[in-house]
């Protein structure tokens, strides 16, 4: 004697959603028992709860990834700026270094002979601030996919570089 409502594919087409609501009720004249059947296609209201849902997920993604953008970033930027320091030593140290080397041979520094580090210490340094470098560059472009301030807009861009963006982004996934 209740109401009974369900939602389901539409018979005709699948890719459709509707609401049935089926209305029992009693003629009370005669006593003859019959229902009612209310359908009514909701695909548009499921389309659109559909895109307000992934749009609450982007908008989440976005504050997580500026989070954790920040996160990454303090120590990204302070080991650059330790690694750029060391580099910049290394070179003011390298020709007393060398002096030394020369006037009494080889000798440990760190563990290891000078004459293998002496090539090594620069190249190691370079690799530790390209990859800084490289992880700078994912931290910014997640921030950029991510920002909240991206509205439609009509201007000319560089469709290069927004595709030397996905490679890099996806690359490193």
């Amino acid at each position: 004697n209740q109401p009974v409502c369900y939602e389901r594919e539409d018979l005709i087409d699948s890719e459709k959603k509707e609401i049935v609501t089926i209305y029992p009720a009693v003629d009370p004249e005669s006593d003859i028992k019959y229902v009612s059947i209310l359908t009514k296609d909701i695909s548009d209201f499921r389309n659109v709860e559909n895109k307000l849902f992934h749009a609450d997920k982007m908008i989440s993604l976005g504050v997580l990834l500026a989070g954790i953008s920040h996160e990454i970033n303090n120590p990204v930027n302070s080991l650059l700026l330790n690694t750029q320091l060391m580099s910049k030593s290394w070179k003011d140290i390298g020709p007393i270094l060398d002096e030394h080397f020369h006037e009494r041979g080889d000798f440990r520094l760190g563990g290891l002979l000078y004459s293998e580090m002496k090539n090594e210490v620069p190249e190691v340094l370079y690799d530790i601030e390209k990859s800084l470098l490289g992880i700078r560059q994912i931290v910014s472009d997640f921030k950029s996919f991510s920002s909240k301030d991206i509205e439609m807009q009509h201007e000319k861009f560089d469709m290069n570089k927004l595709i030397e963006g996905v490679v890099r982004m996806t690359n490193k996934l």
